[in-house]
């Protein structure tokens, strides 16, 4: 990064590179495996996880856990029975978010990866201990509460330099969201109904539960974006939030159905959820910040992501870590709120050629909850636990589950093309004017003995254990004889260089008719391309 004689900051442009891929045919991909379980199954973690087959019955899910200590149910309030909290004088400003300790130390985490903010975050997170502290000194009688309202003060002062870093904007940005500037509940004619919020034991563990009705009063039919479940603290602000995906996808019109949603781990100062449908997306910090530990945090030294241990890349039968399962996580997540938004705002968006948003967000969700597992069982192995196998085994279930959500996402694009070889001669990440690309090049052979019809090369990229994060479905309609073969060679572009004229630029189709759009996943996920022969493309996500 230069600054320019006018003041104006210029960024240099990224230097051209290329560099190989490995890339080999996509293992067999069955329609069939799609349809054989709904989206309401997949997001729901107690159904079963075996990889099922046309031939194998749908098991039943296995019973629902017993409810304990039920607070809340039915009185339609949308407060928090269990949170009690001592709160500074009515008289004083309340200018800024109620951060909990823990998201403060989360947030200073943060700030230290990003590498800027680290002693504004620092602070911040000193003010929050101060204030917790005060909060139960004032509770026993050890201080005024003048005392406590100052130390408040300096808390919400310290959260606003945070929040808003430059000086001259705390005057003229709102540092958080409040409530009332919150999108309204509904989506077009699709309004949230009868919402209540209550909470339960489960397991000895406390879970908080939304429940509702989503009536769609239009004449249409609507498919459903994901719940936003904002956790606000005793002065309106939004403290955190989370998406999730609704257990039906879409409603008839004049359709109206009952849904639950569990919103994990609120924050320690929450005292009501609202809830609205997405957009704005929610979602928690990134999970490698759970374990951080301010005590020992030094703002100077280097924090590395979890995943990036300097070691040699894990090898593919190697376990996932549960710094792979986070990358994964915010991934799909970040994939997943873009393939929605381009099939909902823009129509030249190639949704067709993603996987579905549906798909991925349940597979962000479905990672997220193997990444609890296999932090549970990396510490029960390291105490020694008698529970180590039990942990164990939970791990490879959550493992399994998402993995088997994958190879259904996958295999919504249709059916593999029997008897074709896909012979992969090279396959090219690089980039050049156009910004990213991959270049797959290679052979489609017919090693049968009828004449086989091609309507799509699928073109994807997975992961070290194959799980796809990305893919792209190409017509072809090709028509092979017997022993026949046909060369193909196709590029995935990620972006476009485009200049101020944008009428006079030519697009990627008529610059190489071999071009087509694609989500090249970040180098920080080790990934590799597969390429498939399909006999029927339905695309990824038809609207």
């Amino acid at each position: 990064m230069a600054l320019a004689a006018h003041g104006c900051i210029v960024i240099p442009k990224p230097k051209p590179f290329t560099i190989g891929v490995a890339a080999r045919q996509l293992d067999p991909v069955s329609a069939q495996l799609a349809e054989a379980e709904p989206l309401a199954a997949a997001v729901e973690m107690a159904a079963p996880l075996a990889v099922l087959t046309p031939a194998e019955p749908v098991a039943p899910p296995p019973p629902a856990p017993a409810r304990t200590d039920i607070k809340g149910a039915g009185d339609g309030s949308m407060k928090l029975e269990r949170v009690i909290i001592t709160g500074s004088s009515k008289d004083i400003p309340h200018r800024a978010p109620n951060f909990s300790a823990e998201q403060a130390a989360a947030m200073l985490c943060g700030s230290q990866k990003m590498g800027f903010g680290g002693e504004n975050a620092r602070r911040m997170h000193e003010a929050t201990l101060k204030a917790r502290q005060a909060r139960e000194d004032f509770d026993n009688g050890k201080i005024t509460l003048k005392q406590m309202d100052q130390i408040e003060l300096k808390r919400q002062d310290a959260v606003i330099s945070y929040l808003v870093p430059v000086p001259i904007l705390n005057m003229l940005v709102t540092p958080a969201e409040k409530k009332k500037d919150m999108p309204k509940p509904a989506y077009g004619a699709v309004v949230l109904e009868n919402t209540d919020l209550f909470s339960f034991m489960e397991n000895g563990k406390e879970i908080v539960a939304v429940t509702g009705t989503a009536h769609n009063t239009g004449t249409s039919r609507v498919e459903l974006p994901p719940l936003t479940l904002r956790a606000l603290d005793e002065w309106d602000f939004s403290i955190a939030g989370q998406s999730s995906l609704l257990p039906f996808e879409v409603l008839e019109p004049g359709e109206a159905r009952q849904f639950e949603i569990r919103f994990f781990n609120p924050p320690e100062y929450t005292t009501e959820v609202y809830v609205h449908f997405a957009p704005p997306f929610m979602y928690r910090a990134p999970r490698d910040c759970e374990f951080f530990d301010p005590t020992v945090f030094d703002q100077y030294g280097e924090l590395k992501e979890t995943a990036d241990t300097g070691a040699a890349p894990p090898a593919k039968d190697a376990p996932y870590t549960a710094g792979e399962l986070n990358l994964l996580t915010l991934f799909y997540r970040r994939e997943s709120e873009a393939a929605w938004r381009c099939q909902t705002y823009t129509a030249a968006c190639p949704a067709k050629q993603r996987l579905r948003w549906q798909d991925m967000f349940a597979m962000s969700e479905a990672i997220d909850e193997a990444w609890v597992k296999v932090r549970a069982a990396e510490e029960a192995r390291i105490a020694a636990r008698a529970d180590e196998t039990e942990a164990t085994q939970a791990r490879d279930k959550a493992i399994a589950r998402f993995q088997d959500l994958g190879a259904r996402a996958l295999a919504r694009a249709g059916d593999s093309t029997a008897d074709i070889v896909v012979e992969v001669a090279s396959s090219t990440f690089g980039r050049d004017e156009d910004g990213l690309f991959v270049e797959v090049v290679g052979k489609v052979r017919n090693t049968g003995n009828a004449a086989r019809k091609v309507d799509a090369l699928m073109m994807a990229f997975v992961d070290r254990k194959e799980l796809p994060l990305s893919s792209v479905a190409v017509d072809v309609d090709m028509v092979l004889a017997p022993g026949a073969v046909r060369d193909f060679s196709q590029r995935l572009q990620a972006g476009v260089s485009r200049g101020p004229d944008r009428a006079a630029q030519v697009t990627l189709a008529e610059r190489r008719r071999d071009t087509s759009s694609a989500r090249i996943p970040p180098r920080t996920i080790l990934w590799e391309m597969r390429v498939g022969a399909m006999t029927r493309a339905i695309g990824m996500t038809q609207q």
